[in-house]
C-alpha cells in the first residue's frame, strides 16, 4: 500500500511493486494480520471520509489544505475488525466518489454514529 507524504486529501492506494518517487511511503500488512485483513479493506477505511477526518486531528498542517501523512502517525491508527462489506466495495466497480460514500455509511454503523 502507498500514499504520497504531503497531501491535501487521504489518497492510499494498493501497489504491487512499481516505482515512486521519495515523498511517497509504503506500508505493508505484517503476516500475521495477512489472515484477517486484506488491502482493499485497508485502503478503503483509510479512505473513507471519517478516517480523513481523523488522520487530519492528528496529522502536521503545512498550509491551508496540506497535510504531512508521516508514517509514525498513520501507524498509530486504530483499524476496526475486518468488514467484508468495506472490501467488497473497493473491489466493486462503483465511481470513487460513490465508492467513499458507501464505505462511510458502512463505517457509520459500525461505529454506531448516525450518518452525515
Amino acid at each position: 500500500m502507498i500514499y504520497p507524504y504531503k497531501s491535501n486529501s487521504n489518497r492510499f492506494a494498493i501497489d504491487e511493486g512499481s516505482f515512486y518517487s521519495a515523498d511517497v511511503y509504503s506500508l505493508k500488512i505484517n503476516d500475521m494480520f495477512k489472515d484477517i485483513f486484506s488491502y482493499e479493506f485497508i485502503v478503503g477505511v483509510l479512505n473513507s471520509s471519517i478516517y480523513e477526518f481523523y488522520i487530519k486531528t492528528m496529522a502536521k498542517k503545512l498550509g491551508d489544505d496540506l497535510y504531512e501523512y508521516y508514517p509514525n502517525k498513520i501507524l498509530k491508527l486504530k483499524i476496526p475488525n475486518y468488514i467484508k462489506e468495506v472490501e467488497d466495495v473497493v473491489k466493486s466497480s462503483m465511481d470513487v466518489k460513490e465508492k467513499i460514500e458507501t464505505i462511510d455509511n458502512i463505517l457509520c454503523r459500525h461505529f454506531g454514529v448516525p450518518p452525515r
